[in-house]
């Protein structure tokens, strides 16, 4: 049990030092733009954030989450060749979701969430490069976990640069929006030059089918989970304004933290064997982050969030609800990659289900009632109703 802990804990914080340099790069960025932007724009910035996110699951069906799963069984070249079709594919798709993308956009497809068409027009033209980049990262943390690492630190860096330079040069609606097209696309580059051949796209996918059947229980999942996590703020758009998405996202903000160490021991998951044993490890671990987290930041949130921006403290109220809530979302993300890694597809599709059900159905009730309590408190009980079940799955139902 020890060695287990050991080769699991070390992996783990391999993938977790890429992800939080990652996160504490996207974090200080969303800051900077929580700052120095009008709270509207940075409401639409995250809206651009979540679709860019959501799309990009969507354009790569489900793949580069596969891909880890896929890498843990190949050796050798054959670990090319399953990243040759994984990227060939997801590329085509984001080509074709991107197109309509752009179209809907032009139509002003998007006015119900109150978003500007060159903000839709600006996440067609992004999505093809955030699939690129999400299939070698994906690649890299099972293969190369420093080159992922440094891929990551690279993205956060440049960010962060392009942001104070767009900013400075007066771009103050779109220089969020370029700055992650550009930090995107650079790091894309970067990893590009340490695969082992250049030669990564082509046409001919020789195992396309079994590809696509094995992605797309993952493909359905992860927009479930991805649309389940952030439909409180969608819906705040629809239901008030963009402005009501920053504004709660800035509470958001001082959450995530556990996602990002669940999603890191999660991965480490998919490259084990002994999944139901390394489940218990990477929950100790993921434990061992999350608690003194917990109690610095329940003091700090505050100040922090009066230091940054004083008008997203009418949201305050409503923190120790959110920050629960994401406490038990982070231990949900461990057990639905757990029945990944066991090829229980279904269940981790259900549990998925279960979570954004739940989640729009109370937030389509309680948020026009307690607005932004009522998204917290939805996004809570949506989190303990898929963490039980996913429970159920992974130690009780075969």
């Amino acid at each position: 049990m020890k060695t287990r802990l050991q080769k699991i804990h070390k992996f783990g914080i391999l993938i977790l030092g890429g992800i939080l340099f990652s996160r504490a790069g996207g974090l200080f960025f969303r800051f900077l733009c929580l700052k120095f932007l009008p709270i509207s724009v940075y409401g639409e910035a995250v809206l651009f954030i979540i679709f860019l996110t959501f799309f990009g699951i969507v354009a790569s069906f489900g793949l580069p989450v596969l891909l880890s799963s896929e890498l843990k069984w190949k050796r050798g070249n054959k670990r090319f060749l399953i990243l040759k079709d994984i990227f060939s594919l997801s590329l085509l798709f984001s080509f074709f979701i991107a197109m309509l993308l752009f179209i809907f956009g032009m139509l002003n497809f998007f006015n119900f969430l109150k978003m500007h068409a060159e903000t839709v027009a600006l996440l067609s033209f992004a999505l093809p490069i955030y699939v690129s980049f999400n299939v070698f990262l994906f690649y890299f943390r099972a293969t190369a976990p420093k080159i992922s690492l440094l891929s990551e630190i690279f993205l956060s860096a440049l960010r962060i640069m392009f942001l104070i330079v767009l900013l400075s040069l007066g771009f103050v609606f779109l220089s969020p929006f370029l700055s992650i097209i550009l930090a995107f696309f650079f790091s894309t580059l970067f990893m590009l030059y340490h695969l082992p051949h250049k030669k990564i796209f082509s046409f001919k996918i020789k195992e396309k089918k079994r590809i696509i059947l094995a992605g797309g229980a993952i493909f359905f999942y992860e927009c479930f989970k991805n649309l389940g996590i952030n439909v409180d703020r969608i819906m705040l758009s629809i239901f008030f304004s963009p402005r009501d998405t920053g504004i709660y996202d800035a509470l958001v903000l001082l959450c995530i933290f556990y996602t990002f160490v669940a999603n890191s021991y999660g991965i480490a998951i998919l490259s084990q064997k002994n999944v139901r044993k390394n489940f218990l490890s990477s929950l100790k671990a993921y434990l061992a982050f999350s608690f003194p987290y917990s109690i610095f930041i329940f003091f700090a949130a505050r100040p922090v969030l009066e230091f940054f921006k004083r008008e997203v403290l009418v949201a305050y109220p409503s923190f120790s609800l959110l920050l629960l809530s994401y406490f038990i979302y982070g231990i949900f993300i461990l057990s639905s990659f757990s029945l990944i890694s066991l090829k229980k597809y279904s269940s981790a599709l259900s549990g998925a289900i279960i979570f954004l059900g739940t989640n729009a159905l109370l937030n389509s009730w309680l948020i026009p009632l307690l607005h932004y309590s009522g998204a917290a408190l939805s996004l809570l009980i949506a989190s303990i109703s898929s963490l039980l079940y996913s429970l159920l799955c992974l130690y009780f139902f075969k």
